[in-house]
């Protein structure tokens, strides 16, 4: 099975990952998207940059009430490419998640 989500893109290597204009433009993106991600989220998640990352973030999800996920906490991490928002990012659940769409190491599929 073949899926981008599944090889995460090495942020640092920007020759052969969009280029600096690339990378520049990604990092206004991501610096936009956190800014209003701040601004308008609820408490149901947390989206961060890991250190001072801005292509990795963490994140945190807390399951609806009333379904069988209710009150859990799952943390993702998520690894943007410098092609980002025209590449999507890698997603990979760090704890358990029992889901049929997720797979025991955390990659969704």
């Amino acid at each position: 099975m073949s899926s981008e989500n599944r090889r995460p893109v090495d942020s640092t290597n920007s020759d052969q990952n969009g280029g600096e204009t690339g990378r520049i433009a990604a990092t206004k993106r991501l610096q936009k998207e956190l800014m209003d991600f701040v601004l308008n989220s609820d408490q149901s998640m947390t989206a961060f940059p890991d250190g001072d990352n801005l292509f990795r973030w963490i994140a945190t999800i807390t399951g609806p009430k009333d379904t069988v996920f209710d009150g859990l906490k799952f943390k993702l991490l998520l690894t943007f490419s410098p092609k980002y928002p025209f590449c999507a990012p890698f997603v990979v659940f760090l704890n358990h998640c029992f889901h049929p769409n997720i797979s025991s190491d955390g990659d969704i599929c």
